[in-house]
């Protein structure tokens, strides 16, 4: 070792930290003491200084001690110098930092205890949403068939019973792996352009019902100026809305609920602006002592009557973790017994055009869907899934052949080479994934369009397979988002003769005549501007208030023409909301924009 750093002097606490004598400790260095395998690190500072590049140096070594053990030595040396700058000595402060270097050990190894205990919870919850997602596919999706197909009205109450208490179960599942994907750190936002009129609106309808049924007064609330097409993950802000909206209802007996949405500090380009918007209720409120306590997960207000208001203490936590994934923040502000108000502030959204929004716009399947008799291969090793998908797209002019296996998929797509390809992703064996790779590799079917769809959490598990397929689905998939994707990549038609067809019926019971009209110009411009986006909006959501209040519209504007078919168009509306004809809605609802058609070919 160096002849450098013998000891002059040392206290007792040196002493005591080396178990050396005074005798003992000046017969030997400092770098008698370091470790070997950190020796050169003082070796290197201790020349440095004799040569005059380095004033004074600090390291933590590992020293061994007289019995073996070893220490952790916190060391400050500073050169003692006479008047001709010649080192005379080495000032030396040494600190025992053994107990705090022990602790930051143990911390180290509790991280990644804990790290491993959360990579533990997050994939057991992705293999529990598997097989829960499985079973749950097939019941929703027979359910919503057998509904569609049965003509009685006590089957169909029941059905409707069975599909709803099953998407309240998927809503718990899809909450739960919400919660453990963003602790994960596997949620990723996919921002489209989105009218974000539509979507606090569309809230409105959505717990209209439920206001009703408990005589609370629901507001919404959207300051004008807000963008007609914004930039943002449309899925995660209506989760946000529906979770604070629903907890608002939930706790709230009487009075109101409101939701008001404000535009706030646009940038000088109009290009961004922060999206700030309030969820405000009369309920029952938060002691101040809970308000941090609500954000944690599976936490509820203390005292909290579980029969009455049920519930898993997730939905603030979620609502919490998405909006500071989207770059904002939440806060509350209550008061027991008066209510509470819910703050969301999500800073710099893009402003995007509303042409981008028309693009994809639009929700419901057309009338007479028809493709041009592609086959699809249907890959999944559960029977009932792809008995579900078999029966989905034969209605559509779609052949289906079936694989249960990954491999038997890649020999299937060489021996026939289908259209498209439905994928499941876990199967014994080969995956989905590594099969999608396989076929993907040959140039012969790089063309054939792959919609993975998967009752797995993540998406993101194999980056390289994911960059080779088409759509991302996760199970349960309603028939009309499925047969959406579909239309992206297969050809089809859509037979527009049926909704003439039905429209003619709605004609003939109207008596429709123009020439009687006074100002007929007037009154197309008047119907003209009851929105399109309206209309659509009652054929997707079927809100039966919504549709009786368009019924009142057509009679208001029939009564103030004096135009007497459009009165009838009203009471037929009406009629059919009373008689709760669901299935005869969509026709008499569509007809309206044929009817404007046809009062201009009069005009």
């Amino acid at each position: 070792m160096s002849s450098y750093g013998y000891f002059i002097k040392a206290n007792e606490a040196l002493l005591e930290t080396t178990g050396y004598s005074v005798k003992e400790l000046k017969a030997v260095t400092f770098g008698d003491l370091i470790l070997e395998e950190e020796y050169s690190q003082y070796y290197d500072s201790i020349q440095k200084v004799y040569e005059g590049s380095l004033s004074s140096f600090r390291h933590e070594f590992r020293c061994c001690r007289k019995d073996g053990s070893i220490v952790w030595m916190d060391a400050s040396f500073t050169p003692i110098t006479n008047r001709r700058d010649e080192i005379l000595s080495i000032d030396a402060v040494i600190l025992d930092v053994t107990a705090r270097k022990q602790a930051e050990d143990d911390l180290i190894v509790a991280t990644k205890e804990a790290e491993a205990a959360n990579r533990t919870k997050s994939e057991f919850l992705a293999n529990m949403s598997h097989e829960i997602r499985t079973p749950m596919n097939a019941i929703l999706g027979f359910t919503e068939i057998l509904e569609v197909k049965s003509k009685n009205d006590s089957e169909k109450d029941i059905l409707k019973s069975i599909r709803a208490s099953g998407k309240t179960l998927l809503r718990l599942i899809n909450d739960i792996l919400d919660l453990s994907k963003v602790e994960a750190g596997r949620m990723s936002l996919e921002n489209t352009v989105v009218n974000p009129h539509d979507v606090f609106f569309e809230m409105k309808q959505v717990f209209a019902q439920k206001a009703e049924e408990k005589n609370i007064e629901l507001r919404v609330k959207v300051d004008e100026s807000l963008p007609l097409a914004i930039v943002v993950d449309e899925i995660r802000l209506r989760q946000i809305l529906l979770n604070l909206i629903g907890n608002a209802i939930k706790f709230t007996d009487e009075g109101f609920v409101e939701l008001s949405i404000h535009k706030a500090i646009e940038n000088e380009y109009n290009s961004t602006f922060d999206l700030v918007f309030s969820v405000k209720d009369s309920g029952i409120g938060v002691p101040e002592d809970q308000q941090d306590v609500i954000f944690q997960a599976f936490s509820q207000q203390f005292g909290q009557s579980t029969s009455k208001y049920g519930g898993t203490g997730l939905g603030l936590a979620i609502c919490q973790n998405l909006v500071t994934m989207m770059g904002g923040r939440i806060s509350l502000t209550s008061e027991t017994g008066k209510g509470s108000v819910f703050d969301v502030h999500l800073k710099d959204i893009p402003i995007a055009s509303i042409d981008d929004v028309n693009v994809v716009a639009g929700k419901d399947l057309p009338m007479r869907l028809s493709f041009h008799k592609p086959t699809v291969l249907i890959v999944d090793d559960v029977k009932t899934n792809r008995q579900l998908f078999h029966m989905h797209l034969a209605d559509f002019n779609i052949k289906t052949i079936e694989s249960v296996k990954g491999q038997d998929a890649v020999d299937k797509v060489h021996n026939c080479t289908p259209d498209l390809i439905l994928m499941d992703v876990q199967m014994p064996i080969m995956s989905g994934y590594e099969a999608l790779k396989k076929i993907k590799a040959d140039d012969r079917f790089k063309h054939i369009p792959v919609i993975i769809v998967t009752a797995s959490v993540y998406k993101g598990e194999d980056e390289e397979a994911e960059r080779l397929l088409d759509e991302f689905l996760q199970k349960h998939v309603s028939c009309a988002v499925l047969m959406r994707e579909i239309m992206k990549f297969l050809p089809y038609d859509c037979d527009e003769e049926v909704v003439a067809e039905e429209s003619d019926q709605v004609f003939s019971i109207l008596d429709i005549k123009t020439e009687d009209i006074g100002d007929l110009a007037a009154l197309i411009k008047q119907l003209e501007s009851v929105k399109v986006k309206t209309l659509d909006s009652l054929l997707e959501v079927m809100n039966l208030d919504e549709i009786s209040a368009f019924g009142d519209k057509m009679i208001s504007i029939g009564e103030s023409f004096n135009v007497g078919f459009l009165v009838q168009y009203g009471l037929l509306i009406k009629g059919k909301v009373d008689a709760f004809a669901i299935d005869e809605l969509p026709s008499v609802l569509r007809s309206f924009k044929l009817l404007i058609e046809k009062l201009k070919e009069g005009n």
